[in-house]
Formats: C-alpha cells, sequence, structure tokens
C-alpha cells in the first residue's frame, strides 16, 4: 500500500511539474523533457563562476531546450541574467543589464 501512495505522490509531481513548467516557459506547445538538475545543485556552480546574490531564477523552455533563467546582483552592484543549461548546469549566456 505504502508503494502505490509513494508512486501515486510521485506521479503527481511529476504532473505538476511538467504543468509549472509548460505554463513558465517561452513556447507552451514544447513540453521540457527529460531529466533536468535541481535548482539547488546548479546555483553553487553559477555563483562560483558569477559571485553576487540571485534575486530571481526560474525554469524555462528555449525551442524545447530547459533552461534556468537566473538574474543576480553582482558584489559590485550590476545586475546580470544568466541562461543556464537545466541538464549539465553550463552557463549558456550572461547579459548585463547596466
Amino acid at each position: 500500500m505504502k508503494a502505490k501512495a509513494i508512486l501515486a505522490a510521485g506521479g503527481l509531481a511529476l504532473i505538476a511539474a511538467t504543468a509549472w513548467a509548460s505554463s513558465n516557459d517561452n513556447d507552451a506547445s514544447q513540453p521540457i523533457s527529460g531529466d533536468v538538475l535541481p535548482l539547488e545543485s546548479v546555483l553553487p556552480r553559477v555563483g562560483a563562476q558569477y559571485p553576487g546574490r540571485v534575486t530571481e531564477a526560474g525554469l524555462e523552455n528555449e525551442d524545447g531546450k530547459a533552461v534556468y533563467e537566473i538574474e543576480l546582483l553582482t558584489n559590485e552592484g550590476r545586475k546580470l541574467e544568466l541562461i543556464v543549461d537545466a541538464r549539465t548546469g553550463k552557463v549558456l549566456n550572461s547579459k548585463r543589464d547596466d
């Protein structure tokens, strides 16, 4: 019985995550699929390259590719927007908002 409850909860979590990703993406017609790294494991990697304070972060869909869009305030007080591959944690693009 416990196993069924765990499986049901896992299935609901997957459905909720898919619905959340679809409602918060750039192209809802292309669902995010595959494994993505948890944001909690991506942020330390990003912080090592780009020290500062994260002000906003979210999972996005860019042409069927899962990415994290992370906004941060650098230690110098500048706003920075990063696009990070959600599967590898690699920073794909960075843009300053001066």
